[in-house]
């Protein structure tokens, strides 16, 4: 492994606020001098002899290939050409980030877009359309509940916000108003209830996701298309002035069995109207999830 930070992308000071002065002030880090930040990338890709680089988001990876001589992929469902743009109608100095980011991204040879797709059309002019793209399970359902300590039958809820601090709801009070459910959360919870279960954070996502009968989250990429191959009804939170979050929530209400909340539904009980009436609609259908292997196989060939 090589690992490096070099992409700028987003800071949240909390689970639902974007903060641009932070992010800036990352960037300016992470950038100090990007000229010798590609220099150590290509010597390191000529180092190990590679042929290609696959990138998810960042940009400058698609720099660093063709510094290096190397071809490129993507396989994205947003950019941050487009998002950074997006955000600097309000917060102008993120214009520069989207200029050069837009740029950099014209590097790449293919770019594979995602379901759940936002501004993709605005950056590339050409692009080839791809099955979602998400882990396999690595165990049955059984067997993942006995390594949450779940009984077998038990109806399960999921409280995922992507690892960002921020206040946490009463569980206790949302175990009381679901008696016949089961909480699972990432965070630390000091209660005597045996129907709440944190997850260790190194515990298999779509493992997780295989079990859960109800999530509520923000409405993150990796969240949504794990919902989404699922079908497990989604209550979510956007994140306010966040444009992706707008985009995602969109497709989330048309793909699945979605509803927005707001910590004022929380407060108030209203929450559980929601989400009752989530719950109890019929599933639509499982899209189709084999876009690793359409995407090994279109980067492969670029190979030849």
């Amino acid at each position: 492994l090589h690992p490096r930070q070099v992409d700028t992308g987003l800071v949240q000071s909390d689970w639902l606020t974007i903060d641009v002065s932070a992010t800036l002030a990352r960037h300016r880090r992470r950038t100090a001098d990007p000229e010798a930040l590609i220099d150590r990338e290509v010597a390191f890709l000529r180092e190990v002899g590679s042929d290609l680089v696959v990138a998810e988001t960042a940009p400058v990876a698609l720099e660093i290939a063709y510094r290096a001589g190397l071809p490129s992929g993507l396989a994205t469902n947003f950019d941050w050409h487009w998002l950074y743009r997006e955000l600097a109608r309000a917060e102008s100095a993120l214009a520069p980030l989207a200029d050069q980011a837009h740029a950099w991204y014209q590097r790449a040879i293919r770019v594979l877009r995602l379901p759940l797709d936002v501004g993709i059309e605005e950056t590339f002019a050409s692009f080839t359309d791809i099955p979602l793209l998400i882990g396999q399970p690595t165990r049955d359902p059984a067997a993942v509940r006995r390594a949450l300590g779940l009984p077998l039958d038990a109806k399960t809820l999921m409280w995922n916000f992507g690892g960002h601090q921020g206040d946490t709801p009463d569980f206790d009070a949302i175990l009381d108003a679901l008696p016949d459910w089961h909480l699972l959360a990432y965070a630390e919870h000091p209660t005597a209830n045996p129907r709440y279960h944190q997850i260790p954070l190194a515990f298999n996502t779509t493992d997780l996701f295989s079990i859960l009968d109800a999530l509520i989250g923000k409405p993150g990429y990796c969240t949504c298309a794990e919902a989404y191959a699922f079908q497990i009804p989604f209550l979510f939170f956007s994140r306010a002035g966040y444009p992706e979050d707008d985009a995602l929530a969109t497709h989330c209400q048309r793909a699945m069995n979605a509803a927005p909340l707001t910590s004022a539904n929380l407060q108030d009980g209203t929450w559980l109207d929601t989400f009752h009436a989530v719950i109890s609609k019929p599933p639509q259908s499982k899209p189709r999830a084999d876009g690793a292997d359409q995407a090994a196989s279109i980067f492969t060939d670029m190979l030849s």
